[in-house]
């Protein structure tokens, strides 16, 4: 898959409770807030009816990682170049964005293919790795970082 370079760091993300309920609880705050507008009902229903359909493309393309926005693992090589395996089975060569975000408890790696392709997310809360792939992942950024992204 990587055309016989190394590869510095490889990220296959598992199911991820945090995320899971992360997801639930955002979303049952929505769900009360639409209940808490002056409103038709009719109005209320079709909110609550865009705010189902968001929680389960979160859920598919985050947690299950399905469709042609998810990405289900992503790889580095020595040339600094990602590689993405999406959920529809293609592989991209993409960057990583300088806004990805990076805390201990939780990583949002922003990636991007081209100038005029959406960016693809990858979610990782600390149970979505192993910790010793998140280690190496959190240095690997840091020094990214120390050199300018």
């Amino acid at each position: 898959m990587n055309s016989g370079r190394l590869e510095i760091l490889r990220l296959r993300p598992t199911w991820s409770r945090y995320l899971f309920y992360w997801l639930l609880a955002s979303h049952a705050v929505g769900v009360i807030a639409i209940f808490m507008i002056q409103s038709l009902l009719l109005v209320k229903m079709v909110l609550l009816s865009f705010l189902a359909l968001l929680f389960i493309s979160a859920i598919r393309r985050h947690l299950l990682w399905r469709g042609r926005y998810a990405v289900r693992e992503a790889w580095v090589g020595e040339d600094e170049a990602w590689h993405l395996l999406l959920g529809n089975g293609e592989t991209l060569q993409t960057r990583l964005l300088s806004d990805s975000f990076v805390k201990p408890w939780l990583m949002v790696l922003r990636f991007k293919s081209g100038r005029f392709t959406p960016a693809r997310s990858m979610v990782l809360f600390p149970d979505s790795l192993e910790k010793t792939v998140s280690r190496k992942l959190r240095i690997y950024l840091l020094r990214l970082d120390s050199r300018g992204f």
